[in-house]
C-alpha cells in the first residue's frame, strides 16, 4: 500500500511504534484537506501538538509521501472507511494492524475495507483474526488484491447461509477464523443448514461438545457420498429425525459407517 514509505522508514510489522502512528495521522489529515493547509489546521485535524505535526510534515515532505495519492485518498481513505464500518474512530494499534494488513497481502484500501466490513458482521473485528483469515484464504490459493475482493464479494451473497452456520456451530460465541472457513467452504458447496445440524449432533454424542473440525469431517464423508441435506440422509435408508430433535434424538448408530473412517489429519484445519 504505502511500500516506499515502509522502505525509508525501514520499518516491518513489529516495528511501528506510537509516533509512527501520529505521524500517519499526520499524513492522513494533509491527504484529506482540500488544497493548501497551515500546522495549526493539521494539529486541530489530528488532536495533536504542533511539535509532532510539524516534524510528520517534515519526515513525509523528505521521503515523497505527501504526493502519494493512489488508494482512495491514501491513508486518510483507509482510516475514514474503516471508521464507517466500525462506526467509531480507530485506535493507533488498530491503524497500526491495518496498514500491515494491507502492506503484508498486498490489498488496496477499498479491497481491505471490504474485507474488514465482511469479517466484522460475523463479530470478527480484531486485526489479528483478520490477518488469521487472510492467511487461511491465501493456504486456499487465495491472495492478492483481485482475488481476495472477488473472494469477499461472492462470500458476502453467502452471507444469510453463513450466519445460519454460525448460529448452529458457535451459538453466541465469538466466531474463529479457522470456523469461517469451513462456513465458507460449506455455503460454496451447497450445504443446507440442516446437515450441519444433524452434524452437529452427530459431534455431541461421539465428543461431548461441538468441534467445528470434527463436523467438516463428518460433512466432508457425507459430501463424497454426493449427499448435502438430511433429506438425501433420508433417501439412503438411514433412520432420521427432524432438524429441530438433532441434538437430543438423532439416530447416530445408524449413521456410524458413515464417519468411522473419518480421519483427522485430512481436515481442513484445527480450530482451536
Amino acid at each position: 500500500m504505502y511500500k516506499a514509505v515502509f522502505d525509508l522508514k525501514r520499518l516491518t510489522k513489529a516495528e511501528l511504534t506510537d509516533t509512527d502512528i501520529r505521524y500517519f495521522k499526520v499524513l492522513a489529515a494533509a491527504q484529506s484537506v482540500d488544497g493548501s493547509f497551515t500546522a495549526e489546521e493539521l494539529c486541530a485535524l489530528c488532536g495533536l501538538d504542533r511539535e509532532t505535526v510539524e516534524a510528520a510534515l517534515t519526515l513525509w515532505q523528505s521521503t515523497g509521501a505527501m504526493t502519494l495519492t493512489e488508494n482512495a485518498g491514501g491513508i486518510s481513505g483507509l482510516i475514514s472507511g474503516l471508521g464507517r464500518v466500525y462506526g467509531r474512530a480507530l485506535s493507533n494499534d488498530e491503524i497500526s494492524g491495518f496498514l500491515t494488513i494491507g502492506e503484508e497481502f498486498g490489498l488496496s484500501n477499498d479491497t481491505l475495507v471490504l474485507t474488514a466490513g465482511f469479517a466484522h458482521r460475523l463479530g470478527m473485528d480484531s486485526t489479528a483474526i483478520l490477518t488469521s483469515l487472510l492467511k487461511g484464504w491465501q493456504t486456499d490459493g487465495i491472495s492478492g488484491d483481485a482475488q481476495v475482493r472477488a473472494q469477499t464479494a461472492l462470500l458476502e451473497a453467502e452471507s444469510d447461509k453463513i450466519e445460519k452456520y454460525r448460529r448452529v456451530v458457535c451459538g453466541s460465541r465469538c466466531t474463529t477464523p479457522a470456523q469461517l472457513r469451513y462456513f465458507c467452504k460449506w455455503a460454496q458447496e451447497g450445504v443446507s443448514c440442516d446437515l450441519v445440524q444433524a452434524a452437529k449432533a452427530v459431534c455431541l454424542k461421539n465428543l461431548g461438545s461441538v468441534k467445528a473440525d470434527y463436523m467438516a469431517g463428518i460433512i466432508k464423508n457425507w459430501l463424497s457420498r454426493g449427499m448435502t441435506s438430511v433429506h438425501e440422509l433420508e433417501n439412503t435408508g438411514r433412520k432420521s429425525v427432524s432438524a429441530d430433535a438433532y441434538e437430543s434424538s438423532i439416530d447416530t448408530e445408524a449413521w456410524t459407517d458413515m464417519v468411522e473412517k473419518f480421519d483427522p489429519d485430512m481436515l481442513y484445519e484445527n480450530d482451536e
